[in-house]
């Protein structure tokens, strides 16, 4: 009668490995090892496991559209004066107090 023995192995499963593997780089070895997993992940994958994250960032939110309730008119007069009037584009809102300011800082 013939015995089978169980193989071994260091790590019990991929991500183990992987965790292990991570966790001995450097930090610039690190971010371009992510870099390549990400492009690796399709768009989908990338959304499963990050929505979260890139709605907090504004992923989803449509640019060049606002979405308060401001007209036109409010968003050129209460402006941001360090703006020139034709760098004022038509449904973004410049109303400072209003969410949906943005205002890059540019000089």
């Amino acid at each position: 009668m013939m015995m089978t023995t169980e193989k071994v192995y260091k790590w019990s499963n991929p991500q183990e490995w992987l965790q292990q593997y991570i966790d001995g780089l450097s930090y610039s070895e690190l971010l371009q090892e992510a870099k390549n997993l990400a492009s690796m992940l399709d768009a989908d994958q990338i959304q499963d496991a990050y929505q979260s994250d890139m709605d907090a960032q504004g992923y989803f939110k449509e640019i060049g559209k606002c979405s308060c309730s401001h007209s036109d008119w409010q968003h050129a007069r209460e402006g941001d004066a360090r703006l020139e009037a034709e760098d004022y584009e038509i449904g973004q809102c410049y109303v400072k107090d209003c969410d949906c300011y943005e205002f890059d800082g540019g000089d």
